[in-house]
Parts: C-alpha cells; sequence; structure tokens
C-alpha cells in the first residue's frame, strides 16, 4: 500500500439521493455590505431537506425539478423564506443583520459568562437525553493533498486525494454502539481503491463530551465538567437565531502544560444548547504530525428543544518526517460533513443495528453492492458541496468513475496469489543461512508455503513445506487447519519473544546470541481457531532432534568465541502441545487503549515421549500481561504494566523444553525479560518470575518548563522485575549423592534474582518524528544479582 493510500486511510474516520434531483446554487449575502455569510442554513420549507453555505456565502442544495419555498437562516440575521427554482439563474440571497452586541459589552445585568457556560455544562445531560433515535441522510468529503518525497518520488497523480459518499445515518442511544451509517453512494480518485472509501464523518466529534481524543492527546471539551479548571470564558457578545438570544462565548485555556481548545462556542438561551463551535487545539497542544487543526461544528433546531449537530468541518496540516530533509512528507485536508433529510426520536428497525462481520462483531459502517454504480451526472446533481477548482482538476486527471484499474485489481485479487520472499539468518551454530521462500494463495482458503536455503554453519541444506486450510468464518469463529513438514534449526520451546530477524541483527554485529539451538527434522500438523480476542492452538509434532556445537568463531566486527551452544540428546519425540489465549502478552506488542485497562493471558501446555528411550515428560506455562492507566496527562494518561510468568514441567523434561529465563538480547529488552542477568545461564524445570514498570509520562517534564520536541519531553520510567529457577536435585546411584538429573541450565534454587532500574523514554532523535528512543538501566540487587548491571536502546513511536 502507497504512503498515500494510508494517509487517506488513516484520516477516514471510517436512500440514495434521487437520480433525477437538480442542484440549485447560489450564494448568502449581507443585505447591508455584500459580504458573503458562512454558515447560514438553506432548508426547505416543511421538510427536512436542506445544506449549509460554505466559507464564501456559497451552497449547493439537491431539489427536484420544479419551485421550491426554503428557510434561510444564520445567527445575526433576519431569518428569510425565498424561492428557488431548479431552473432559475444562480441565486442570491441577501439577509438583513439584526442588532449584535459585540466586545466587553455587558450581555444581561443577571448572567456572566461562566454562568451561561456553568447552565450549559448543568443542562448538556438533559440536552443530550431528549435525543432517542436519529435518521438523516450524511453527505461527507475529504479532500487530502501531498507534498513532499518519501524515499523516492511520489507521482503527480498519488498527490491528491478526494473521498465523497451518501450514506444513511442512524443513531440510537439504546443501541451499543449507538451509530450505524451505511454508505449508499460513493466515489473517489482512483488512486484510492472503491473498497477502502468508508468515509463517512458522522457526529464522530462531540464538544459535548469531557475530552476529545485528538491521535495521542486527550483535549478537555470547554463543557467538560471540569472545564473551569482549564478554561476561562469572557464574552464576546450576544447574536439571535430565529428570533431566540446567542451568547457568543470566547473560550481561553489557563494552561500551556496541558491539552486545551482555544475559540468561539455559541449558546443558545433558554436550554442552554450549543449552536456552533469553532475552536482549535491550542499550540501547546501536541498532537503527533498533525498543525493547524481546527474544528467547526454547527447544530440545528430539529424539535422541540432538540439539536442536533449537522455540520461538521475540520481542516488541518500534517508534516511526518521519516527522515528531515530526506523523506518528508506534508498534507492538507479538509473534511466535511452535512446531515440532510433528518428525523429524530422515530423508531428505528431493529434490523439497522444487527449487521455483524465476519468475525461477529458489529460492523458499524457497511456500504451497499450497488454503492459504485452512480456516475458524474448523479454527483453533479447531488453533492451537497461544490468542489473547488483544485478538486475539479484532480478529478479530471483521476476520476475513478472513469477508471477500470481497481475493477482489474479486485478480479485479480480473486484468483491465485503469489509471493516471493529472500531471508538471511545468522547465528553461532548456523552460521550465515541464505533462504528463498514463496508463498501461494489459492483464493482466501489455502495458502501453500515453500522456503529453503542452506545453511554455511552446519554445511547442510535446510528447508521446510506448509499448507494451511481456512474453513469460512461462521458466527465470528475462524478456523484453519496447518501442517508441515521441515528440517531446520529449532530454539527453546517456551520462549520464541525474540524475532528471528533481530537476534540475526544482534548476533552479527553486536556478537550477542539469544537462543539456544538445535537441528531438528520432522513433521507437524495442528489446527487454530479465534473468536474475537480469544485464540487456541492444538498440534501434534514428531521429530528427531539433533545436538549442535558452535560452528561459529566470529561475527562482522568480533573475532572471538560465542557462547556455548547446551548440547540436547540427539533422540526422537512426538509432543502434543496446546495454548489458549485472550489479548497479547508480548510486552513489545500491548499498548494500552488510553483510558482501559488492558489484559493478556495466554496458558500453553506439552505432553511429550521420547520414542526411543520411552520417557515421558511434560510442562504448562502461564503468562499474564496487563496495562493500567493511573494518571490523566492530557495524552495517554501514565501507565502501570506488569507481566507474571511462571511454569512448572516434570523433572525429566529434555532441556530444549525447559524453561530458561528470559533476558536481554543487547539493546532488545521487552517487558518480561531481566537485563542484568547473562543470556541462557539461569533457567530449570519450573519458575516464577514477575515483572513490572510505571511510564510517568512527560508530564514533569513539561509542568518544569523544560525544552520539548514537537511539544512533547522525556518521559520518565521506574521498572523492576524479579524471578526464582529451579530444577529439583535427583539421586543418582551411580553419584552416590544428590545431582541433576538433567544439567542445563543454572538454579537460583530458593534464592530469587532481582533488578530495578529507569527507563527514559520519547528521546528525540532529531531527524524523524516518527521515531523516538527509549533508554533503559537496571541495576541487580539481592544475593544473585548484586553487582549486575545493564541498559537497553528501543525506538518507540510518538504515540
Amino acid at each position: 500500500m502507497s504512503i498515500l493510500r494510508l494517509l487517506a486511510l488513516l484520516l477516514c474516520v471510517g436512500a440514495s439521493a434521487a437520480a433525477q434531483n437538480v442542484a440549485v446554487t447560489g450564494i448568502v449575502r449581507d443585505a447591508a455590505s455584500g459580504d458573503p455569510v458562512a454558515g447560514a442554513t438553506i432548508r426547505v420549507l416543511g421538510g427536512t431537506r436542506g445544506t449549509f453555505s460554505a466559507s464564501g456565502g456559497t451552497f449547493r442544495l439537491p431539489l427536484p425539478p420544479g419551485s421550491h419555498r426554503v428557510v434561510v437562516s444564520s445567527l445575526g440575521f433576519e431569518s428569510d423564506t425565498v424561492t428557488l427554482a431548479t431552473s432559475g439563474p444562480r441565486a442570491e440571497i441577501r439577509l438583513r443583520q439584526t442588532t449584535v452586541e459585540l466586545g466587553g459589552v455587558a450581555v444581561t445585568a443577571e448572567l456572566s459568562a461562566d454562568d451561561v457556560v456553568r447552565s450549559a455544562i448543568l443542562r448538556k445531560e438533559e440536552n443530550l437525553a431528549r435525543l432517542k433515535t436519529f435518521n438523516g441522510m450524511l453527505y461527507s468529503k475529504m479532500s487530502l493533498g501531498i507534498e513532499g518525497e518519501a524515499f523516492g518520488r511520489i507521482e503527480d497523480e498519488n498527490r491528491a486525494v478526494i473521498l465523497e459518499t451518501f450514506s444513511r445515518y442512524y443513531y440510537d442511544r439504546d443501541e451499543t454502539p449507538p451509530i450505524q451509517i451505511d454508505v449508499l453512494n460513493r466515489r473517489q480518485t482512483a488512486n484510492i481503491p472503491s473498497e477502502g472509501n468508508l468515509f463517512a464523518l458522522g457526529n464522530f466529534v462531540s464538544f459535548y463530551e469531557d475530552e476529545l481524543p485528538l491521535l495521542n492527546a486527550r483535549v478537555m471539551t470547554p463543557l467538560s465538567d471540569e472545564a473551569f479548571s482549564r478554561y476561562r470564558f469572557e464574552f464576546a457578545g450576544r447574536s439571535t437565531l430565529a428570533g431566540q438570544t446567542v451568547f457568543v462565548i470566547n473560550v481561553i485555556p489557563t494552561t500551556t502544560v496541558l491539552p486545551a481548545f482555544v475559540g468561539t462556542m455559541k449558546i443558545i438561551k433558554g436550554t442552554y444548547n450549543l449552536v456552533e463551535v469553532d475552536l482549535r487545539p491550542t499550540e501547546a497542544t501536541a498532537i503527533a504530525f498533525v498543525r493547524d487543526l481546527r474544528f467547526v461544528q454547527r447544530f440545528e433546531h430539529l424539535a422541540k428543544d432538540v439539536w442536533y449537530p449537522t455540520f461538521l468541518e475540520i481542516t488541518g496540516a500534517a508534516k511526518v518526517e521519516i527522515v528531515k530533509g530526506l523523506a518528508e512528507i506534508d498534507a492538507t485536508v479538509r473534511a466535511t460533513s452535512i446531515v440532510s433529510e433528518a428525523t429524530v426520536n422515530e423508531p428505528i428497525p431493529d434490523s439497522v443495528f444487527a449487521r455483524r462481520t465476519a468475525d461477529g462483531r458489529r460492523s458499524i459502517i457497511t456500504a451497499a453492492a450497488d454503492a459504485d454504480s452512480a456516475r458524474s451526472e448523479f454527483w453533479e446533481n447531488n453533492a451537497l458541496s461544490e468542489l473547488s477548482e483544485e478538486e475539479k482538476q484532480t478529478y479530471a486527471r483521476i476520476d475513478s468513475l472513469v477508471a477500470e484499474a481497481d475493477t482489474n485489481a479486485r478480479e485479480d485479487e480473486r484468483g491465485v496469489g503469489f509471493s516471493f520472499k529472500p531471508n538471511a539468518d545468522f547465528n553461532r551454530v548456523g552460521g550465515l543461512s541464505l533462504f528463498a521462500g514463496a508463498d501461494v494463495s489459492l483464493g482466501s482458503l489455502v495458502d501453500v508455503g515453500l522456503s529453503g536455503g542452506y545453511s554455511f554453519g552446519l554445511r547442510r541444506a535446510l528447508g521446510e513445506a506448509s499448507v494451511a486450510l481456512a474453513a469460512p468464518a461462521v458466527d465470528g469463529l475462524a478456523l484453519s487447519l496447518n501442517g508441515s513438514v521441515f528440517s531446520r534449526l529449532g530454539t527453546n520451546h517456551w520462549d520464541r519473544s525474540i524475532p528471528r530477524i533481530v537476534n540475526s541483527v544482534a548476533a552479527a554485529l553486536l556478537h550477542r546470541d539469544y537462543y539456544d539451538w538445535f537441528r531438528e527434522d520432522g513433521w507437524s500438523a495442528g489446527v487454530r481457531a479465534r473468536l474475537g480476542e480469544l485464540s487456541a492452538t492444538a498440534g501434534i509434532e514428531i521429530a528427531r532432534h539433533f545436538g549442535q556445537i558452535n560452528n561459529v568463531q566470529r561475527s562482522v566486527f568480533v573475532r572471538e568465541a560465542f557462547r556455548d551452544n547446551p548440547l540436547v540428546v540427539d533422540t526422537r519425540y512426538r509432543t502434543l502441545g496446546a495454548t489458549l489465549g485472550f489479548g497479547s502478552t508480548e510486552g513489545a506488542v500491548v499498548i494500552s487503549s488510553g483510558s482501559d485497562a488492558d489484559l493478556g493471558v495466554r496458558i500453553g501446555g506439552i505432553l511429550g515421549e521420547d520414542l526411543e528411550r520411552g520417557t515421558t515428560f511434560n510442562g504448562i506455562e502461564g503468562r499474564v500481561r496487563f496495562d493500567v492507566p493511573t494518571f490523566g496527562t492530557g495524552y495517554l494518561p501514565m501507565l502501570l504494566s506488569m507481566a507474571v510468568h511462571g511454569g512448572v514441567s516434570s523433572t525429566e523434561t529434555p532441556l530444549e523444553y525447559r524453561f530458561r529465563m528470559r533476558t536481554a538480547l543487547s539493546v532488545v529488552s521487552p517487558l518480561g525479560h531481566f537485563m542484568t542477568a547473562p543470556i541462557g545461564l539461569y533457567g530449570g524445570t519450573d519458575y516464577l518470575a514477575l515483572h513490572a514498570e510505571h511510564n510517568f509520562s512527560d508530564l514533569l517534564w513539561r509542568w518544569i518548563g523544560l525544552p520539548t520536541y514537537w511539544g512533547r519531553g522525556i518521559e520518565i520510567i521506574a521498572t523492576a522485575a524479579t524471578g526464582r529457577y529451579d530444577t529439583p536435585e535427583i539421586l543418582d546411584p551411580s553419584m552416590g549423592a544428590p545431582t541433576l538429573l538433567l544439567p542445563g541450565y543454572r538454579s537460583t534454587g530458593s534464592v530469587w534474582y532481582s533488578e530495578v532500574g529507569f527507563g527514559l523514554g520519547r528521546i528525540p532523535t532529531f531527524i524523524s518524528n516518527v521515531a523516538f528512543l527509549r533508554v533503559d538501566a537496571r541495576f541487580g540487587v539481592g544475593t544473585l544479582a548484586k553487582g549486575n548491571w545493564g541498559m537497553a536502546v528501543g525506538l518507540t513511536s510518538p504515540f
């Protein structure tokens, strides 16, 4: 997927209009000055069809052929009823101003700006509760422009994207989630596949909420219950709307540390509903990549005391510095949504909220089968927003309605897919191994994988052939069968937390090989299942294991021996294994949602038999990872992360199936790994390890006023870990004394290996706003770890 497509899809948060309509165009002006009036409501008299005037006062209103009476209203102007004819010239509507008091003029003797805002906060739940259901047509448009280069030239036809949709928009307060959107018609520039256009910008922005999530920031709204802790309010004056008084209030933040908005909001007297907001984040609000963000939202009176947002416009710019000065992307975006044909508090059929995806989840946004069937004439007659000259030129170059590329691509995807993947591996046993692999997909249900290569350390060929058969999902349950035959280098059964490519780089460049190795030749078969966050696997493997010694005595920069590779017993095993998981337990994967706790649980078990010696063994391991937000910071909250790992196995368990302490690999140390212990030293047949860290975020850094980068400072993190690994001693009559039956890893016995430390996160690289550094340092405490220390350096994202 191109960078352009990725940006467009990330910006997407995400019955048909009558084909015989004719778009009536016009402009709304101030009768006295002739200036254009932005944000005026133009709505059919006695009906629900309507639109808004744009920033230049212009409007488009699709209507059936003929003449229509419409009501035109705007803040500060007297409402007017005029006739619009679909066959007439471009309409010009002039509105007369009402009396408006501005500046520091006292609005009333009884009310202050604070009083108005307090009334709006106190009555917001009451006001929101009046709306039980909503049903309307939603027109959405997004225009995205791209400048800059990203590791190569961006073609001219990929420097702009336009997405447009007509959708049926439903809201039901009693449903979870309460929104359902059905895309009925859509068009987009041909550089975006039609199936990627689910852009329907409905009421995803609500300034009635306590905070508004904007990427990494959590910005308190001016109508939050705690608004007076972050804002002060001043009267800008008052206006009128349809004869009712509207208070115009300046929103002024009182903090330069926490995210906040600045701008104006307009509240109607009586019910204290929002009528309009025009807000933007303050300069001190650091939203990743984004600059110059602005929200304009307007509300309409749709029923008695019921106001609903029927217009939303979001504008902004983004700058992504993949590599500063070399690969940079600048983007500008304008997204608009207009609600028409709105009805409120009328029953919505149950079937509307019954749609489900293949995995059983609610499908909030769906596209009709014929959503792409409308031609350009439809959009000419029905679009509620005029195209700018630049947008017209963009469509002329890359209009999807006249391009067949997407159709051809979809047809190709239904057939055979093929991908080729060269690969390389390096470790102290296999040395440099070069591989080539191919994946072949036969439709969507069959995947065949082939890989083969040569290990220069083993002086032999290695390879694997696999097949996966996926069954069609039923009620959200996904099942697949898999099987493989192989001759490969295997690693410890319980710990595969470091990606092989990362280990190869560390071994080759830093002379640090994380894994212990053995060769295994055999076959396996199994089944996988997934239902939402739940996953399960079960399988059988029969393979011969071969112990291996070090075959490499140097890395790229170091000529000295690697640590010894422990030998396993050459024999043939049959193992049955199973896992059951919920969420994720890997420290490098789990990222907190920011407001709720995240939990990951994994339990795995194994039954094994040495087919040549007749001995059996078994083991079980459990891992739990949870992340709990602790204190709000205005961005992602402070976060307490904890991991508990433990396992027990029989004393006859072979070395390759024992538990080994998870340690740092040079600079790589995700949560759940010890940083001060040597690689491959401690282990056993049973263990328990506890890991914890608390990220205090960069709040203290910003509070002190230290220099920031893109508005953010250095995060401070406290860390600790402790663990015990043991292998019971067995009496060996030939030795005459207790000894370890299967020596391999060192036992800690009843002593706990412990370490504490700190970390610094969000350290800027100054050459990229995409990647930041994290540095951790830990120090051993207690009998076993005292005097040991370790460091790790990693990359983190700006989120």
